[in-house]
């Protein structure tokens, strides 16, 4: 009942275009792009001789896939330009291969690498309006499913900015966890192939 309420709600507001357009306009005064690389810079995961792998999830505009220090697939449920994937990310396959995943929206821990960087990206109201009230419980949220602040949250007036990693142990239980429901779905798939 509730989340047909809040679809309802979205819906008299404009719907998610008007949703992705106010966003737009947001990155036109705050660019992502920049704190996403400034940050990689200041924590060391910037390499010259390569540009790493990076996932953009709810991706609104072509910052990240037009910047030449990274290796970027952006994906949006509604894409809006060419260059991002329409793509529902719950869809996408835990991969375990990404250096950086940049996540404007919200199973990020089984796409990052052992030393992946995840950039998490908030509305503030969120924080403080929800159950959540502040962020520094938002962060013992992050660090009881395997997250650790890698430099202190940036915060707008709109928007909350936190740099993560993912603990080692949980990455690998992460991994355990989507090899054996490969394997699950693979078995599942070949009996009813018999």
């Amino acid at each position: 009942r509730k989340l047909e309420e809040l679809e309802e709600e979205l819906k008299s507001l404009g719907g998610i275009d008007r949703y992705q357009q106010a966003s737009v306009i947001s990155t036109q005064h705050f660019k992502t792009s920049k704190w996403v690389i400034q940050a990689l810079r200041r924590i060391g995961k910037l390499p010259s001789d390569s540009k790493p792998k990076t996932l953009e999830v709810g991706a609104i505009n072509d910052q990240l896939c037009t910047s030449p220090l990274l290796d970027v697939r952006a994906i949006d449920i509604n894409s809006q330009l060419p260059c991002i994937e329409e793509r529902d990310f719950f869809t996408v396959e835990p991969e375990h291969s990404y250096d950086v995943v940049v996540c404007s929206m919200v199973r990020l821990l089984c796409q990052l690498k052992h030393d992946g960087v995840l950039f998490l990206i908030l509305p503030t109201r969120c924080l403080i309006t929800s159950q959540i009230r502040s962020q520094e419980n938002f962060q013992s949220i992050l660090e009881s499913i395997g997250f650790e602040l890698v430099e202190p949250a940036h915060n707008t007036p709109h928007l909350s900015f936190f740099v993560l990693k993912g603990r080692p142990e949980w990455i690998e239980i992460a991994q355990s966890h989507s090899l054996s429901a490969e394997g699950r779905a693979t078995s599942s798939k070949q009996r009813t192939q018999k």
